[in-house]
């Protein structure tokens, strides 16, 4: 048996402001579909070995949104300049941010997950693992990490 659904149309909102330290803003791109309702929600963390950003995932948000979630697509302050926790702490941020936002964007609070590769998925292991940050899944490719 073969699943069909209809891909959906989407608004990308750029460069929205989820986190201002003194003079430095913080942004991120909202995907959304162009459907009534409640959707499902995902945080992309984009990889570059936490000192450069990568635009790679721009092609995976839009595939998401045609899919039905709404996607942000959030930055974080970059090594060597920010040492950590600074990225962590950013992302936490960002997704707080989207669970403010859940209202204005349509999103189901229940179902919200996230999707990073290589550093970006290390660095949304480090968020989302925590139990606070209640996340339904974690798609994390290419990611440095040891669970030995």
């Amino acid at each position: 048996m073969f699943l069909s659904y209809k891909k959906r149309k989407f608004k990308i909102e750029k460069a929205i402001t989820f986190k201002t330290i003194g003079d430095f803003e913080l942004k991120g791109d909202v995907y959304r579909p162009n459907a009534p309702g409640l959707k499902p929600a995902i945080l992309v963390v984009h990889g570059g070995g936490w000192f450069k950003k990568s635009g790679d995932m721009q092609s995976l948000c839009k595939r998401l949104a045609r899919d039905g979630f709404v996607v942000f697509n959030a930055t974080y302050r970059l090594a060597p300049k920010h040492t950590y926790p600074s990225a962590v702490d950013d992302l936490r941020d960002a997704l707080a941010w989207l669970k403010v936002c859940a209202n204005k964007y349509e999103i189901d609070i229940n179902k919200i997950s996230g999707w990073g590769y290589s550093a970006g998925a290390h660095l949304l292991l480090l968020v989302g693992l925590n139990p606070e940050a209640n996340l339904k899944a974690l798609v994390c490719g290419g990611t440095p990490a040891d669970f030995s």
